[in-house]
């Protein structure tokens, strides 16, 4: 689908489809109705999923922000770390998009996986709460090298489990 299809979403509903090609993105949309912190969440199949999510959060063609956690434990056929969940402060009345689509970790070459095959069926939903935004504090991170790998950790607060952070440039 795109940002002009999109299919709304309800606070404390949720929505199913299947993400069938590299290619593939599914849109929803979703007003509140009041301020406050809402959350969207989306999980692959329960048993044996490929689909390894990230979610986009858009206010008309403004990325606010998104949500992508690599696989990081499997076992058997559950692999846990495939879903994505994205807490945003928002205004009431104002209508935002999501983005939902099957994406990779690092490259091949870095013990990473494609998108080729993050395929497969995913539930996605939004609530409310009164979480905080996530506060990060940090004074200092060492350099990183361009074209490598780039992996630490930072203290965070408040929020909505799990955390991402992504930082370009």
């Amino acid at each position: 689908s795109t940002a002009a299809t999109a299919r709304a979403i309800d606070l404390g509903s949720g929505s199913s489809g299947v993400i069938s090609t590299p290619s593939d993105s599914d849109w929803f949309s979703f007003t509140p109705a009041t301020d406050g912190v809402y959350t969207f969440a989306a999980t692959p199949a329960e048993l044996s999923p490929n689909l390894d999510i990230r979610l986009d959060l858009y206010d008309g063609a403004t990325l606010l922000g998104f949500a992508d956690q690599p696989m990081v434990v499997s076992s058997g056929a559950v692999a846990t770390g495939m879903g994505a969940s994205l807490g945003w402060s928002l205004t009431a009345g104002t209508t935002y998009s999501l983005r939902l689509e099957g994406v990779g970790f690092r490259s091949l070459a870095t013990g990473g996986y494609s998108e080729y095959g993050s395929l497969g069926q995913y539930t996605v939903g939004v609530t409310s709460g009164s979480a905080a935004l996530t506060h990060l504090t940090t004074t200092s991170l060492p350099s990183a090298t361009v074209g490598s790998a780039y992996d630490r950790q930072v203290p965070v607060t408040d929020g909505v489990q799990p955390y991402s952070f992504n930082a370009t440039g």
